[in-house]
């Protein structure tokens, strides 16, 4: 009987391992040029995957003993326009989910993020964020991006969005920009208190506006015009889109490539 018992247990226990591997890991299929809302917690890395469909993998790990939990930190629902995908619906504090989500390179993602990580690789379809806490990484993104933060820290590395927008709203946080493409459109970063740290490439037609409206200063590696510490103006290459970069408490830091014209 015992033994009995003990085999009907290692069953149990197999099923539901399996059950949980196959849960994370798994495909959808989606529309062209899908919208694929994202529900953000543990660490999620979301980049291009194949046309037409999303794949999905993650784990769950427990913070008690680092073992691979028997649950499954996704869920995942089609829609209309796309899919909704959430990344942990379990405690943070008991687990510790880790999520890797291949889409369509052209999709268009809403993302809403409360804590932990996430990084975007080279999606090119259009970014809006409402981010909550947590560290959001965009690399080398080519739409529109817009971000709406309470607080936290935002990285935009190496933005390729040739005549493409970029809006930040913030309340508390550290914000980082560079621009690696030539054509750029406007942008604007807004910030009422936190740090803003703006970079631009050798090539980028850009004009910048830096200002702190309060308290603070911004900072540049080389010769800007100036009217008072917390103010800076430059254009590089004799480019016409307008980037305004404001802080009402903080410092702006500026890194401008020395033949800008």
């Amino acid at each position: 009987m015992k033994r009995l018992l003990f085999f009907a247990l290692f069953i149990l226990t197999f099923n539901a391992a399996q059950a949980f591997a196959e849960a994370a890991s798994r495909e959808i299929l989606v529309p062209e040029s899908p919208v694929i809302e994202i529900v953000v917690a543990g660490d999620v890395v979301v980049s291009p995957g194949d046309s037409g469909k999303i794949t999905i993998s993650g784990s769950l790990t427990s913070r008690a003993n680092n073992k691979t939990a028997t649950k499954d930190p996704i869920k995942l629902k089609a829609t209309e326009a796309g899919a909704k995908i959430e990344t942990d619906h379990f405690s943070q504090k008991k687990f510790v989910a880790n999520t890797r989500i291949l889409i369509p390179a052209d999709a268009a993602l809403l993302i809403k993020i409360a804590g932990g990580t996430l990084k975007l690789e080279k999606i090119e379809g259009d970014l809006k964020i409402r981010q909550r806490g947590g560290t959001v990484t965009i690399n080398r993104h080519r739409g529109d991006i817009k971000v709406e933060m309470s607080k936290g820290k935002l990285d935009i590395s190496e933005y390729l969005g040739e005549g493409r927008s970029v809006v930040v709203e913030g309340k508390k946080g550290d914000v980082s920009a560079s621009i690696g493409a030539v054509e750029v459109g406007p942008g604007r970063i807004e910030m009422k208190k936190g740090n803003i740290r703006f970079q631009i490439d050798h090539g980028t037609k850009v004009a910048v506006h830096a200002r702190i409206t309060k308290r603070g200063v911004v900072k540049s590696d080389e010769a800007v015009t100036r009217t008072d510490p917390a103010t800076a103006y430059f254009t590089a290459n004799h480019g016409s889109s307008l980037w305004e970069l404001s802080c009402r408490e903080g410092t702006i830091n500026l890194v401008v490539p020395s033949h800008k014209k």
